[in-house]
């Protein structure tokens, strides 16, 4: 995956440098406290809706970014990557996440069949955890790596400074892949974890 990555945002002149990358063992050893705290890391592990996580410790309603929703030309490698799991012609969906405050707490790009990407999508204005809840569907979310990414361009954006987590992971439906999904999130997610939590009162 990390070649692959890198591949695919040189083609879109991204600026995203994987410092390291953990395999899906990890999701059910666990990782050192060393490397990432350990409310950080229940965060990123769970398979809940990250929509939901986000408007719980956000306390604030999550919009959506959406960068563009369009069909792209894959580079072999990915191309042969991709058509594993989703079958062609592709469209890729670029995103930010936001609070009500226009803070963005997590950049996503996932990859679709155009066959299904509007049947998914009631509302492409609400993220995709808001449109899966309207159809009522059961889905599984397969984890796949957990990744350390630098990016200058992120860094503007979050106003935070790097590295940051990410995660790519594969959701199914019916017991065929439905998307693959690429997430980074800010760091300001670990300030607002550690805020709730030194704010519990029992």
């Amino acid at each position: 995956m990390k070649n692959l990555i890198f591949k695919l945002n040189n083609k879109e002149k991204q600026d995203f440098e994987i410092i390291w990358m953990g395999q899906c063992d990890l999701f059910y050893k666990g990782i050192s406290k060393f490397l990432m705290d350990k409310y950080w890391q229940f965060f990123l592990l769970n398979d809940g809706s990250i929509t939901k996580q986000l408007q719980i410790i956000s306390k604030s309603k999550i919009h959506v970014m959406n960068l563009n929703e369009l069909p792209f030309k894959l580079t072999p490698d990915f191309n042969k990557h991709l058509k594993k799991y989703i079958s062609e012609p592709l469209i890729e969906r670029k995103i930010y996440l936001y609070t009500k405050q226009n803070e963005p707490l997590m950049y996503a790009i996932s990859w679709w069949s155009t066959k299904n990407i509007n049947s998914i999508f009631l509302n492409p204005s609400e993220p995709i955890w808001s449109n899966l809840a309207q159809l009522k569907i059961e889905f599984y979310r397969e984890l796949k790596k957990l990744l350390l990414i630098n990016s200058h361009e992120l860094e503007l954006k979050f106003q935070q400074k790097g590295p940051f987590w990410g995660r790519y992971y594969l959701i199914w439906y019916q017991n065929k892949p439905l998307t693959i999904i690429l997430e980074i999130f800010s760091p300001k997610i670990n300030t607002l974890i550690n805020f709730n939590i030194r704010n519990i009162k029992f």
